[in-house]
């Protein structure tokens, strides 16, 4: 390449960063400095920005030492891309240490560490920011209080969580969302307050989607409550005819606890609809690479060597005390959704 300068800099680290190629980028940037090319803030966000979503603390530590060497620490929009890497790869400590340095903070900064604590459990910290941030005269916005109410969920700051969902408006200025109202049900779900949870989802000004329908479904299934479960799967069946999620999980209930006719029905109704039953993956980014597996490929990659291990593990869990869900008693006779939780 005959022609350097941040312009291209900029513009081939963000092609490489974007497309997994983190060292290839990491590569250009050094070979950049070699021909006295200074990188920009945008340089160090892009590169910052995919070391947190590929994993790679080392390089994230790299990249923060070129900014100290070059003597841009100072850089707002460097200094919020540093606090967001590091709570991306779980170091709050150094976020913290970085967020109290910086001699000014904008409304991104703050979101930034207020939704990094919600993320890494902190939920008790991001509210002490939240009121910092309140009495500096910052005014928050939509993300910063969606930050808020996910510390909430996370930390079973269930009255708290309240308080903020409906005192956004009057106090504020700023209408819920959906994707507040989503934080509010699973805040609500992890609590085991199923009924507070539906009432949201009843009373909110948008129509339910199977996002939010599948929190709270999330929710029944964890609390053991097939007959919660059975309406939210009838609510997400009537809003998204075609999506097998309710269909699955009802089938599945049905079988552990034995009824065989319901669990065919449920197939049955399947078939006649039309829904198809999507195989189960996850992924994984190992080094630029992307993993995809599926549900049928387990047995086919040690998956009975791992079926053994976890049988291990819950039989030694047995011999602390601890009694599988399914054998609890009472675990058949569902509650009331309304006297769920009091």
């Amino acid at each position: 390449m005959e022609i350097w300068d941040s312009a291209t800099l900029n513009s081939m680290t963000s092609a490489y960063a974007k497309t997994g190629f983190v060292h290839e980028a990491l590569k250009l940037f050094v070979m950049a400095l070699s021909r006295n090319v200074r990188p920009t803030e945008f340089t160090f966000t892009s590169l910052l920005s995919s070391s947190s979503c590929f994993g790679l603390p080392d390089q994230g530590m790299q990249i923060h030492g070129c900014v100290h060497k070059l003597g841009m620490e100072a850089d707002l929009i460097i200094s919020t891309a540093l606090v967001d890497m590091y709570m991306k790869l779980g170091s709050v400590g150094s976020a913290t240490e970085i967020f109290s340095s910086m001699t000014f903070k904008d409304l991104i900064s703050w979101n930034t560490m207020i939704m990094g604590l919600a993320k890494n459990g902190q939920a008790a910290e991001s509210m002490r920011k939240f009121q910092q941030l309140l009495e500096s005269g910052i005014k928050p916005d939509r993300i910063t209080l969606l930050g808020v109410l996910s510390a909430c969920s996370h930390g079973g700051m269930v009255c708290e969580g309240k308080m903020i969902l409906y005192s956004m408006e009057e106090e504020h200025g700023i209408k819920c969302g959906l994707e507040h109202y989503a934080c509010a049900v699973d805040m609500m779900g992890r609590s085991g307050r199923l009924g507070e949870a539906m009432k949201i989802i009843e009373t909110m000004p948008f129509k339910p989607n199977a996002s939010i329908l599948g929190l709270l479904l999330e929710a029944s299934i964890i609390h053991g409550n097939l007959s919660f479960t059975e309406k939210v799967a009838e609510k997400m069946m009537e809003f998204e005819p075609e999506f097998s999620l309710p269909y699955l999980v009802l089938g599945r209930m049905y079988g552990r606890r034995g009824m065989w006719e319901s669990m065919a029905w449920m197939w049955k109704m399947m078939e006649e609809r039309g829904v198809k039953r999507v195989s189960e993956c996850s992924w994984i980014g190992i080094k630029n690479q992307i993993f995809i597996f599926s549900d049928v490929d387990v047995l086919h990659h040690g998956g009975e060597v791992m079926y053994s291990v976890l049988r291990l593990l819950i039989w030694e869990l047995v011999k602390e005390g601890y009694i599988p869900r399914e054998h609890k008693e009472g675990f058949e006779e569902d509650e009331d959704e309304e006297d769920y939780h009091e």
